[in-house]
């Protein structure tokens, strides 16, 4: 059971973006940046029997793990939690039929692309070969999406909606914001918009700095035989 819950009206004929936890939680950071530069409003959540029984705590505030932004004509779909295996194909769908009846003139999923990069380069794929020709990022030859991203591309695909998946290498193993403000450069270009990415350019500099300092003292305790390494 699925259920897309409005508390407020959702305008039609916008943009969709979709940001769901993924590789490097590339395409969430990249949406939850987006939900604070641009100030978006929530306007309704997404529930299902198969999400994790939790509610999030912002401020005091209780709200669902999945919800909908709106900023003019612009939906986002976020979560803070991974979607699990069992309710992906269910969420999708939904989301997709959601994205049909709103009359959405094209969908852009945020994600990540483990490479063992640090966010370099963003690749795009899109449901429609006309629209992959528009963008100027380069096109990803081979290679698969994967998660409630790559499910919801395919129902787009399924029910005629123009679909473009943004997705921006990362080392795939630690939270990537370096990746997630490439991401957010590409779309700003997409939607027209204008957004400062310094900030999480900032933060990816501490993630980055932090994560050296993690590596270097667990090899300066491997080597001092605390963290033997066993072949």
């Amino acid at each position: 059971m699925v259920e897309i819950v409005e508390k407020k009206q959702v305008p039609e004929g916008g943009t969709a973006i979709e940001a769901f936890p993924g590789v490097g939680l590339v395409g969430h950071i990249a949406g939850s940046y987006l939900i604070s530069a641009l100030n978006m409003e929530m306007i309704g959540y997404i529930i299902s029997d198969k999400l994790p029984p939790l509610s999030i705590v912002y401020e005091g505030d209780i709200i669902p793990p999945v919800r909908i932004y709106t900023h003019k004509d612009f939906i986002l779909f976020i979560s803070d939690v991974p979607i699990p295996g069992e309710a992906v194909y269910e969420i999708s769908t939904d989301i997709a039929h959601y994205m049909k009846e709103k009359k959405v003139k094209k969908s852009i999923s945020l994600a990540g692309i483990g490479t063992g990069n640090k966010g370099e380069k963003v690749y795009a794929a899109s449901t429609e070969k006309e629209l992959l020709k528009e963008l100027k990022v380069e096109a990803l030859k081979i290679g698969s999406i994967v998660g409630a991203s790559g499910a919801l591309l395919l129902e787009c695909k399924k029910l005629d909606i123009p679909a473009i998946g943004l997705l921006a290498e990362t080392i795939g193993n630690v939270p990537d914001p370096r990746a997630s403000a490439m991401l957010v450069e590409e779309l700003a270009k997409i939607l027209e918009i204008t957004i400062d990415v310094n900030p999480l350019l900032e933060e990816a500099e501490a993630v980055e700095e932090r994560y050296e300092q993690v590596t270097e003292e667990l090899r300066e305790k491997q080597e001092l035989g605390e963290y033997p390494m066993y072949r």
